[in-house]
């Protein structure tokens, strides 16, 4: 179906919202192969305008723009080739002068966008808005739950809802106050009594009496409202603010300024292609933009024989169709479709279809969704149903017959595609299949920041930093420092490091020259016990030893009565030997002789007495990383906080453990996930950064929201807890998705070509090596790991003549498969 609106210099195309990368890589495909064809169109000249509409907004904005004064319209007396915003048309205006602005115009500045990868402080801005407000008085519903995340995402959501929906803060306030007038109407009708007015006691609410709808949309008008000026102000955008700024521009004002598009008055036709179900913002958008515009084509899917299926489109024609008067073309032209599937394009949710037809049998064939396997002689040609239990099961079915096709049938991996209902639900068993199958995969895998390695390691010190007592945190278990150092993330720096064991030979060298035994060296018993060196897990085992569950102070102490009660590791194993036999005797003598039958229980191992020396070390240790954490202000300003807990992550070592596994003395590195633990650290440091300026913008914005009141404290910066950095610090990190494999392409293993080498060897064409995989592949159909993908090699025997030897022909393919 085409849809005119009564050309032919500008196309646009337009998509629906949230496209994916993959989209606009097929878009792009599309126009080099279909559009720019080389006989229709050969090229042009500077931009291709050919748009998602998240693309189309980018270019509004970035094209727009604003003058103090200009014409709003073709002005009285003005020369002809005026352009319909009042501007000298391309073809009028002076050739020097040409897409020069004048001394009153200026480009509509861009700005930076808060919610993507980079800068996640879209919903750390919105929280600490709320908070201070909060704190400002200025919320009375909200505010016993400002601190909750789940108001801060219900909030946030509802803002992106009401930018989707077109509206500015001043209309949704608008649109509160006439709700509120409407309620206060009914509740003064007669009859009506006091329903809706929240009831009093001696002039104040009643506990009981909980708050009104209104109340609350009050309150998000005001946070809103508080948003959208940080945005302005501090040139900060989201992608729902941008098609509300896109919205503003068409309509010719922005801020209070005029604003114009030239380059849009050179389009003379405007194309809309597969376009519906838009947002109310987008549908606002074309409203002003098809009238703009001389010429407009839509093109809609449509077919007369199944109209139902089609129904969703009905709402997007008669949108158009209140802009602008349409005439309607249907081309009954379709794509020609074989087998089993022909019958699905009429019958296909055509409810009205089965009731019209009078042949039960007939219509009950047509409408089956579960065709015959196909072991049963039925004729089927492009339906294969596979049932499996599981996904796991279904995925690599799936994958087994998508190697059938490649190396059986001749399809190229780019002709084959996977639909599935849910993409959350299935990426992750679909590349671990795929990459265990050796089949490039260009499904693009979405990591939370929080789940990387890295992150989650930094997310237990942030525990340690929020604990609500002070106490608490200046004194942490030596339990949780042992878990941090076993994630292998936190250590001590190589400098604090060597000051330590300075510090140890002054205080504690004796002890190990009094361990030192009999065929040893007071230089391997310090290896031994981890002295002078890092090693986490001998501080593991000395912390367990003491007991995890202390405190540090309390860990200390017992620590050190034990240096003082066993001098050497002898006496703590004879004290320990001497009290779990005099336990044995005492219950042999008391206890009867067990039955034959009763079960024998084993005893508990005795624990491994640590060397004074291992206790000296290991309290020295804790101590010192007791002092690091100590050291962080309880409160301060937002950039203060930031500096303090880069120095703590810096005398962790954070970021060189991090990048561990790129050095040159690492052993069997695993690559992929160091590439991720990387982009995590940039994570930390983004969220750090967002909530320094999440604190800075609210507090800017909030503070002249405050009542004019005289205050001691007017001018100054708020003081800010160190659990309410790290609480934003946290929200920021959630708000940020690694994408994996960027790219989206994997090459083809050479360790998965080794099993084609018997098969392949003495090969001279293409053919012949397929065939011969084929076999291979038939003989071990159980362990299908190899495929043979390449469609490089020459289907000639030119290729390998005939002296080339065998081992060089397989040499020659290797290289093929592997560039």
């Amino acid at each position: 179906m085409r849809i005119d609106h009564h050309g032919k210099r500008n196309l646009v195309r337009a998509g629906a919202g949230n496209e994916s990368r993959a989209l606009a890589s097929a878009m792009r495909r599309l126009v080099t192969e279909k559009l720019l064809d080389g006989k229709q169109a050969q090229g042009v000249w500077g931009e291709f305008p050919v748009y998602l509409f998240r693309g189309f907004v980018g270019r509004v904005l970035s094209g727009a723009i604003v003058s103090e004064a200009p014409p709003r319209g073709r002005q009285t007396g003005s020369p002809a080739g005026v352009g319909r915003s009042g501007r000298a048309t391309h073809d009028t205006e002076p050739l020097l002068t040409r897409g020069l602005l004048t001394p009153t115009e200026a480009l509509l500045a861009p700005r930076v966008a808060i919610d993507r990868e980079e800068l996640p402080l879209r919903r750390s801005l919105i929280s600490q808005i709320i908070k201070q407000l909060s704190t400002a008085g200025k919320l009375k519903a909200i505010r016993p739950l400002a601190n909750r995340d789940g108001c801060v995402n219900t909030i946030a959501t509802l803002i992106g809802e009401l930018q989707r929906a077109g509206k500015t803060p001043a209309e949704f306030r608008k649109v509160v106050e006439e709700r509120e007038e409407e309620a206060a109407t009914e509740a003064q009708r007669p009859g009506e009594g006091t329903k809706g007015k929240p009831r009093t006691t001696g002039g104040r609410r009643a506990l009981s009496s909980p708050r009104s709808q209104i109340d609350f949309d009050r309150e998000v008008a005001l946070i809103y409202s508080a948003y959208v000026e940080a945005l302005d102000r501090f040139g900060l955008t989201d992608e729902d603010a941008d098609q509300l700024r896109a919205l503003q521009i068409l309509s010719g004002e922005v801020a209070g300024r005029s604003v114009s598009l030239p380059w849009l008055e050179q389009v003379d036709l405007l194309v809309l292609d597969g376009f519906f179900d838009f947002t109310p913002v987008q549908g606002e958008i074309l409203r002003r933009l098809i009238p703009a515009i001389p010429n407009t084509i839509v093109n809609l899917n449509h077919d007369e024989r199944n109209e139902e299926i089609f129904q969703p489109f009905r709402s997007t024609i008669e949108h158009l169709e209140s802009i602008a008067a349409f005439d309607t073309k249907i081309d009954n032209e379709i794509a020609p479709v074989q087998g089993d599937l022909a019958s699905l394009r009429q019958r296909l949710f055509n409810s009205a279809d089965g009731r019209a037809t009078n042949d039960s049998k007939n219509a009950g064939a047509h409408l089956r969704v579960r065709p015959e396997g196909r072991h049963t002689g039925l004729p089927l040609q492009n339906i294969t149903l596979l049932e499996c239990g599981d996904r796991e099961t279904e995925i690599r079915s799936i994958a087994k017959e998508i190697k059938a096709l490649v190396l059986n049938e001749g399809y190229q991996l780019s002709d084959i595609g996977l639909v599935v209902r849910e993409r959350s639900a299935y990426a992750d068993t679909i590349l671990r299949v795929c990459a265990g199958e050796s089949i490039p995969c260009n499904l693009e895998r979405r990591v939370e920041a929080v789940h990387v390695p890295a992150v989650r390691a930094c997310g237990k010190l942030f525990q340690l930093l929020k604990e609500p007592a002070r106490e608490d945190f200046r004194n942490p278990k030596a339990g949780d420092i042992a878990h941090l150092l076993k994630t292998d993330y936190f250590r001590v720096s190589p400098e604090d490091l060597a000051a330590l064991t300075e510090d140890f030979e002054k205080k504690y060298a004796s002890m190990l020259a009094e361990g030192v035994s009999k065929g040893s060296t007071e230089s391997k018993l310090r290896n031994a016990l981890g002295i002078g060196r890092w090693s986490p897990d001998i501080l593991e085992n000395v912390i367990a030893y003491v007991g995890a569950e202390l405190r540090i102070d309390a860990w200390v102490a017992r620590a050190q009565l034990l240096i003082g009660a066993l001098p050497s590791a002898e006496a703590a194993r004879e004290l320990i030997a001497g009290k779990d036999g005099a336990e044995d005797d005492s219950a042999s003598t008391d206890a009867d002789p067990p039955p034959d039958e009763a079960p024998v229980i084993e005893k508990r191992k005795k624990p491994v007495p640590a060397p004074p020396a291992a206790l000296a070390w290991t309290a020295m240790v804790l101590r010192h990383l007791q002092r690091l954490i100590t050291e962080l202000p309880e409160e301060g300003e937002a950039e203060e906080l930031r500096v303090a807990i880069a120095l703590l992550l810096d005398r962790f070592d954070f970021a060189n453990q991090v990048r561990k596994p790129f050095r040159r003395s690492a052993t069997t590195p695993d690559i992929p996930r160091a590439a991720l633990d990387i982009r995590g650290l940039e994570g930390v440091r983004r969220a750090i950064a967002a909530a320094v300026r999440s604190f800075k913008y609210a507090g800017e914005i909030v503070s002249e929201a405050r009542a004019a009141a005289p205050s001691l404290t007017v001018g100054l910066l708020p003081r800010i807890t160190l659990a309410s950095f790290v609480d934003e610090v946290e929200r920021c990190l959630r708000s940020q998705v690694l994408s994996v494999r960027r790219n989206g392409r994997r090459r083809l293993p050479a360790a998965r070509l080794a099993r084609l080498a018997l098969s392949a060897r003495g090969a001279r064409t293409s053919e012949e090596i397929r065939r011969r995989a084929g076999r291979h592949l038939d003989r071990h159909a159980a362990e299908r790991r190899t495929l043979f993908l390449s469609s490089r090699v020459s289907r000639d025997r030119t290729a390998f003549p005939d002296q080339t030897s065998g081992a060089q022909r397989w040499q020659r393919i290797s290289r093929v498969l592997l560039s």
